[in-house]
């Protein structure tokens, strides 16, 4: 888990260390490594598959902006395949392994310091070019809710419920 962490937060040379690299931000490959995460954690908080739908559907902002993009609930659709996949290898005994080549993260998912040095001399737009990097920067970004004028603060609605 430390290793998806990691390629999550470590993407900026102002947060990165010298025990990390920093990670190219891959929009699509992110949104993979989150979902890993949360059904990890959905399995090691022992939380049933039903109940995992059940939580899902507790986002809104996301379910209508995945539906209104794609035509379905992808975040949930995927966080409930990998809890599926997770679950059918600890009924085997098994290690569950993610898609993504490189893993999550590898070095070789990260810049190199020749990349990072054309960074810092304000190339950036030529690596951007490069890798594509804007190609998937359409995939879903959970931190819309935050800044959605339409988003719901949990404890304004059970205010609410509790003056019905």
């Amino acid at each position: 888990m430390l290793a998806r962490v990691n390629e999550l937060v470590f993407t900026a040379a102002d947060i990165a260390s010298e025990a990390s690299p920093h990670f190219k931000w891959h929009p699509s490959r992110r949104f993979q490594i989150r979902c890993e995460l949360d059904a990890a954690f959905f399995h090691l908080y022992g939380i049933e598959r039903d109940d995992v739908d059940y939580i899902m559907e507790t986002f809104p902002i996301v379910k209508r902006k995945d539906e209104a993009k794609y035509g379905s609930y992808r975040t949930k659709e995927r966080i409930l395949a990998i809890y599926d996949e997770i679950a059918e290898c600890i009924a085997k005994g098994t290690e569950w392994v993610s898609p993504l080549d490189p893993p999550p993260g590898d070095p070789r998912a990260a810049w190199t310091e020749e990349e990072m040095e054309m960074w810092r001399a304000g190339r950036g737009d030529e690596l951007i070019a490069k890798y594509g990097l804007l190609d998937d920067a359409d995939e879903p970004d959970d931190s819309d809710a935050e800044t959605d004028p339409d988003s719901e603060d949990p404890a304004d609605a059970e205010a609410d419920e509790s003056v019905a």
